[in-house]
């Protein structure tokens, strides 16, 4: 199934410079977490730009965290890390989190998908998922530019 998403125009305040928020711990990205900081800290990143520094600690996430369907998206990035299993919202937190130990700001942002993407996994749900889900999308500011997650591999042109 193909999946359609809408991008939410963003005012020229958005697109500004990262400040020092996009960089301190939250209560969903605990950044100064152990097992965070181990993987923001992994040798192999050393030499390495930012984006490929992030490709790799992206790739090892995948192969730590098993997807699951869960509501609870206040979930901190290391209780995700220690379950080694989340939603799709929570594993892309804990990308967020090794970003920010690694000094790579981060912010999110907010996309509508249609609810058509979730039909075949919640048939019997169906009459009740809405026409737009609203999701937050996160961006990382690499080459001085905001990235979009799913641009993290190859960036449109802007």
């Amino acid at each position: 199934m193909r999946v359609t998403y809408t991008r939410i125009p963003m005012k020229t305040s958005v697109d500004s410079a990262p400040r020092p928020a996009n960089l301190k711990a939250t209560a969903i990205l605990d950044i100064d977490n152990d097992e965070i900081q181990r993987i923001a800290e992994t040798p192999a990143h050393q030499g390495l730009s930012d984006r490929i520094c992030l490709q790799k600690a992206h790739l090892l996430l995948i192969s730590l965290l098993r997807p699951v369907y869960s509501v609870d998206e206040w979930q901190p990035a290391s209780r995700t890390l220690r379950k080694r299993r989340g939603s799709c919202s929570q594993r892309m937190a804990c990308l967020e989190a090794v970003a920010r130990s690694m000094e790579i700001p981060t912010r999110v942002r907010a996309i509508y998908v249609s609810g058509r993407f979730w039909y075949p996994r919640f048939r019997l749900m169906r009459p009740f998922i809405p026409k737009r889900i609203l999701l937050v999308w996160p961006q990382f500011f690499l080459d001085e530019a905001w990235l979009d997650f799913d641009e993290l591999y190859a960036p449109m042109d802007r």
